[in-house]
């Protein structure tokens, strides 16, 4: 992701209007999105656009999962209870 586009990302996500939390209790969604756009940094020289690169990690960690004996489908299931529970 290139400096311009990640400080764009950053903007919007400073602009939104989150619930905060007790810091040191749990992590607000603010804290979230920026620990997901590092994870996307390793994208950055293959991809242009968000999307391609979101997919490209999800299509890695499936991968991963793969080798390692875990249903993909499962962790998405959880992921999706756990979106819920932190809008």
């Amino acid at each position: 992701m290139e400096t311009g586009e990640r400080n764009l990302i950053q903007k919007r996500v400073t602009a939104l209007e989150l619930p905060r939390f007790q810091k040191g209790t749990r992590m607000d969604n603010e804290m979230r999105i920026n620990r997901a756009i590092s994870a996307l940094d390793a994208y950055s020289e293959e991809e242009d656009d968000l999307v391609s690169k979101i997919s490209d990690l999800l299509s890695d960690l499936m991968h991963l999962c793969r080798q390692q004996g875990i249903e993909f489908q499962r962790c998405l299931t959880v992921a999706e209870v756990n979106f819920e529970s932190e809008k």
